[in-house]
């Protein structure tokens, strides 16, 4: 039967729909239980490996086929107890149903079964900022660490520089200003979102440690950071989701709550430190996080703090 991990795999191979159109799909009806972008299909393996891990974990699941409704309401309850924004859970949920309908698909579940997700209310515009705390960021950096030193290193880069899992696995040194104090993502080969250039600015705690970075970059042949970048950005996401579990950690989930914890402390230095009104503030975080609207905050800032006047 072979590895939960690659149970999951061959269940959503089986709904893979690379290079046809969802739209036409969509205006056929084919489009439910199909997956047709590469990136998704990433996606949903990641999530489904750390629910497919956590029912073997609570209810000793070692067949894929065998996960019931009953594990997947105590597995976003779980979620929901821990404090997982809901757009989190959403995402998860969204995930099980295309692991459900992969399970349909290669016979592991008969057609008249239950859906493994019942009625479930979630709400995708309610969204919830969940920043890690400092002390479980340095926490669940320490682990990753020890588990894969370039995993620890990834992490504590986004930690520090709130760039995406995928940004930081692909920095090159000539991205780093020589102190540490500005990453500058441009040109090919940033795995910048869009393509679009960006200055990001660091805060001075953490400078001498991203100029730490630019010397490693420098060591390397190729001038980028991390080595072995193929599935680096994968594993990271993937540990890291797993570890905040076994750390118990109560706020924040996977790599992403890096950068959120990033854009806290950095609106709050804007804030307090240089005396910025609030919506220039505000801008100035938006920039560094690579994102063009401000109403993407509410996703990163915890408690929007105002100055007082």
């Amino acid at each position: 039967m072979g590895s939960l991990k690659g149970q999951v795999t061959y269940t959503l191979n089986s709904l893979k729909a690379f290079g046809e159109s969802r739209h036409a799909a969509r205006a056929t009806g084919r489009a439910t239980g199909r997956i047709f972008a590469v990136q998704t299909m990433r996606s949903y393996c990641q999530l489904s490996v750390v629910f497919a891990a956590w029912c073997r974990d609570e209810h000793g699941l070692r067949r894929l086929g065998d996960v019931t409704p009953e594990m997947t309401a105590d597995f976003i309850a779980d979620l929901r107890r821990r404090g997982r924004s809901p757009a989190t859970v959403n995402t998860y949920v969204c995930a099980i149903k295309k692991l459900d309908a992969g399970l349909r698909q290669v016979g592991w579940r008969y057609p008249e079964a239950a859906p493994l997700v019942g009625e479930f209310h979630g709400r995708r515009a309610d969204v919830v900022a969940d920043p890690y705390s400092p002390e479980d960021a340095e926490r669940l950096i320490r682990v990753l660490t020890a588990i894969d030193p370039q995993y620890g290193g990834v992490a504590r880069l986004q930690r520090m520089s709130g760039l995406r899992v995928s940004e930081a696995v692909h920095l090159q040194a000539g991205g780093i200003a020589a102190d540490g104090s500005q990453i500058t993502l441009a040109g090919p080969g940033t795995h910048a979102k869009g393509g679009r250039p960006r200055q990001v600015p660091i805060l001075a705690e953490h400078q001498p440690v991203v100029a730490g970075f630019l010397e490693q970059g420098l060591a390397h042949a190729d001038g980028h950071v991390f080595q072995q970048r193929q599935s680096l950005s994968k594993a990271v996401k993937l540990e890291a989701s797993r570890q905040v579990i076994k750390l118990g950690i109560e706020a924040g989930d996977g790599t992403h709550s890096f950068r959120k914890l990033y854009a806290n402390e950095l609106y709050q230095h804007l804030l307090t430190v240089e005396g910025r009104p609030d919506d220039e503030a505000r801008r100035a975080v938006t920039q560094a996080l690579g994102h063009n609207r401000l109403d993407v905050l509410k996703a990163y800032i915890s408690g929007q703090r105002r100055p007082q006047r």
